[in-house]
């Protein structure tokens, strides 16, 4: 009973993507178990928390290393429907919590992730290697 209100768009250009991220309700990232995605983080969740929409997570990979269920995001195991469905609805129901864990996750990326932030102690640390290294 979703069709009137999920779009199932196949792929999408960069600019009909963000003007679909602008006004997206929430996003989900549902990776499932396997060797890959165990030791990966999927960058596609600073990109949906870079738009300030909650995210839906599976608790595979890095990301629940940062990220706290409720707190950042929502989290859930992979495979599990009901759960899945149920934080979707608490996403959807709960729009001033689901809006006060978006701004956290926000922030999450901006003081974890940034390459303004971090550049610079990247740059020292690489620059201090290369100083040890022709000792």
């Amino acid at each position: 009973g979703v069709d009137d209100r999920v779009k199932f768009t196949g792929y999408l250009d960069r600019d009909k993507l963000d003007r679909y991220l602008e006004h997206a309700s929430l996003a989900i990232l549902n990776k499932y178990d396997n060797l890959q995605n165990r030791f990966c983080f999927a960058t596609k969740i600073t990109e949906y928390v870079s738009f300030k929409i909650p995210v839906i997570l599976t608790d595979v990979g890095e990301a629940p290393l940062f990220f706290n269920d409720g707190e950042e995001a929502y989290i859930v195991p992979p495979g599990d429907n009901e759960m899945l469905s149920s934080k979707i609805a608490d996403v959807l129901l709960n729009i001033p919590h689901s809006k006060s864990v978006a701004n956290k996750a926000f922030v999450l990326i901006t003081n974890e992730f940034s390459y303004q932030k971090h550049g610079k102690r990247l740059a020292d640390y690489f620059n201090n290697l290369c100083l040890k290294s022709n000792l």
